[in-house]
């Protein structure tokens, strides 16, 4: 290499802020989700690394076009990896050299999506409502926002998170970060821009929650997008992705609205992955004109586009397109006409009427109409077998699927593809990235591997640990089974006031089913216990820590099954009503210290349907019966883990807890 060329490389190395030519500093590579990368990795590969995480919960299991969370979704800058980790509401940085972790950043929500880096921060949105941004180096906030327009939590996915969750996840643009909070249309949906530097707000849309639209079944009614999976940039448009349906299209340098197809696209297109190139974007497995949305044609969920070229998979087959020389055309197709009812003639032959019903519809030519569709000459195809993904690098394309990474090499000017090698892999590959010289994959069971060029005899592994609730004290264990037992239940929702020692939250989750949630005032205490009960393998579904106290938690109302506050000196009037509220009917108790002030304030205040009882050095308040006003919603209603009711008494349930 000239020596001025070794001198720039060295300088775009060093400076600050730049991003390496070796990075995937995105979901999908970059804005416009192409999973493609101009920079190639080397030709073999051998295992550095790999790490096993357990696997994860999506948000939507049962939904094909939804499946956005399945696996911790790697990006890398320079050295670094960062990855999501839903379950214990964390983004982790990891050494992509060694596969060691560098810090681990915790929100108040589980982690969806795959953060952005963008000039030495890192970027996330989480189901707290907030996005994030924090320096890529050291794990530390930078500054947050919240999407929303308030705290308030609500159960979603078994998990207490924000009424309006921010899963619209961030892409950045031209020094903007843009993304969206809010999952139900009729709650309002909130858009943002804003400055990547300093967290300021440039616009925001949240008036486009409930538009009178037609739906598709062509009836009109309020409704709007339901912002779920990574955003995109095409051109001067902003794609929100939509759930199962198609995106909408926003202005991006105001938020304005521009467009939002439901009953014309109803049947076409829809899911959490969209991918825009030039003057289209591909979604659900169909081509949409980026400028109308309009349907242009279908071409597979597995896609793939560079600059001159679509990769896409379907049906045991990669194909090669000309993107370079598509264009729309118009074609002839026959238009769906309904067919009519034959007019009834009691006096007239039963038979007779359906042999001239069958003649006439023989007869009868479908009508034709010219409409476009998007044209792309196949340059190329071989024959692959069992594809989830796949990702373009330099000049090879790279399946991942059911035990194996399989490459092939691609000649642009030969326009062909040949097999080169295959890696067998412990697992089905969901995704993958190149970067740092190397190949990332992500498997659906939890794990993460690293190939590089350095043939290593042994790779490093790096195993998740098991449960361990560690030595807890026999006096908190002795106390948490006599509230357990007091409380008569060992399953639904917790809330403790106050983390302490940790012993007695650790007592109660070794001894029960309980979800704990831990609402603790100091922020230096929460860090501690959630990187204690991380590394324990118990944060996230088991215990959960809740930044606040009584007045800032917002809890949901009627929600949680035990209680407890192991600190007489926060057990004020305030604090009771508050707490009070949270606990669910028919039984829902909350545990306090029995001391004469704590007596004297509970015997004052009158707390609807509630029995104290007296037990060893604890007092228990049991919210009985039903809500006022729901005697008609009995207990019987209730399902056995007192956490949901039936569908057909739903409706019927008091406000406050969302199922879903």
């Amino acid at each position: 290499m000239p020596s001025r060329l070794r001198l720039l490389g060295a300088i775009f190395l060093l400076v600050p802020g730049l991003v390496s030519a070796g990075d995937w500093p995105m979901w999908r590579y970059d804005a416009h989700r192409s999973a493609a990368s101009p920079h190639g990795l080397p030709a073999k590969l051998y295992l550095q690394w790999a790490r096993q995480y357990s696997p994860l919960a999506p948000a939507w299991p049962d939904q094909a076009m939804m499946q956005f969370d399945i696996v911790r979704e790697p990006v890398v800058a320079g050295h670094s990896m960062f990855i999501n980790s839903p379950d214990c509401d964390a983004v982790r940085a990891l050494d992509t050299r060694s596969g060691a972790e560098k810090w681990i950043f915790f929100a108040d929500g589980p982690v969806r999506f795959a953060p952005v880096v963008w000039e030495s921060k890192v970027y996330f949105t989480a189901d707290d409502g907030y996005l994030y941004c924090v320096h890529a180096q050291t794990g530390k906030l930078a500054w947050k926002l919240r999407g929303g327009p308030a705290n308030r939590k609500i159960l979603g996915n078994e998990r207490l998170i924000s009424t309006w969750p921010a899963r619209g996840a961030p892409v950045i643009d031209d020094g903007k970060v843009y993304f969206a909070a809010s999952i139900w249309p009729f709650m309002g949906i909130f858009i943002h821009c804003v400055d990547a530097h300093t967290g300021a707000i440039v616009w925001t849309n949240d008036g486009d929650g409930s538009n009178y639209m037609k739906q598709p079944h062509n009836t009109d009614a309020f409704a709007s997008v339901a912002p779920q999976g990574p955003m995109v940039i095409a051109g001067d448009h902003l794609l929100v992705p939509g759930g199962r349906s198609v995106p909408a299209c926003f202005d991006k340098k105001t938020g304005k609205l521009l467009r939002y197809q439901l009953a014309d696209n109803g049947k076409r297109g829809g899911g959490s992955e969209v991918v825009a190139m030039g003057t289209i974007f591909f979604n659900g497995g169909a081509i949409f004109n980026t400028d109308t949305e309009k349907y242009l044609a279908d071409y597979g969920k597995v896609i793939v586009p560079t600059k001159d070229f679509a990769f896409t998979w379907n049906k045991d087959v990669c194909r090669v397109y000309d993107l370079k020389n598509s264009k729309a055309q118009e074609v002839e197709v026959e238009e769906k006409t309904k067919e009519k009812d034959p007019p009834k003639d009691k006096d007239k032959d039963k038979d007779k009427a359906a042999k001239d019903d069958k003649d006439a519809k023989e007869k009868a030519k479908p009508k034709k109409t010219k409409v476009s569709r998007w044209h792309m000459p196949e340059v190329a195809a071989t024959k692959a077998l069992g594809v989830e993904t796949m990702i373009v690098a330099g000049p090879r394309v790279y399946f991942g699927g059911p035990k194996h990474v399989t490459v092939l090499d691609w000649d642009a000017d030969e326009k062909k593809l040949s097999p080169s090698w295959t890696l067998p892999i412990n697992g089905t590959v969901v995704r993958m990235i190149a970067a740092d010289d190397r190949l990332f994959v992500a498997t659906r069971e939890g794990g993460l591997y690293c190939f590089g060029s350095d043939k290593i005899e042994t790779a490093r592994r790096y195993v998740q640990p098991k449960e361990d609730f560690g030595k807890v004290p026999a006096e908190s264990l002795a106390k948490a089974d006599l509230m357990l037992a007091g409380a008569k239940t060992r399953s639904g929702y917790a809330v403790v006031w106050g983390v302490g020692d940790g012993h007695l939250v650790e007592a109660l989750a070794r001894q029960s089913a309980l979800h704990l949630i831990v609402v603790e005032p100091s922020a230096e205490k929460v860090q501690a216990f959630r990187e204690r009960w991380t590394a324990a393998n118990l944060y996230g579904s088991r215990i959960a820590l809740l930044h606040g106290d009584a007045e800032t938690a917002q809890l949901p109302p009627y929600f949680a099954s035990f209680m407890v506050c192991d600190n007489a000196g926060i057990v004020g009037a305030t604090f009771l009503a508050k707490a009070y509220a949270s606990l669910r009917p028919f039984g829902g108790t909350m545990f306090v210290p029995t001391t004469p002030k704590v007596q004297e304030i509970v015997g004052s205040m009158k707390l609807v349907n509630a029995k104290v009882d007296i037990h060893e050095g604890m007092a228990s308040i049991t919210r009985e019966g039903p809500l006022p006003g729901s005697a008609n919603w009995t207990h019987e209603n209730a399902d056995p883990a007192n956490t949901r009711v039936s569908r057909d008494t739903l409706v019927k349930a008091p406000l406050g807890v969302l199922w879903f």
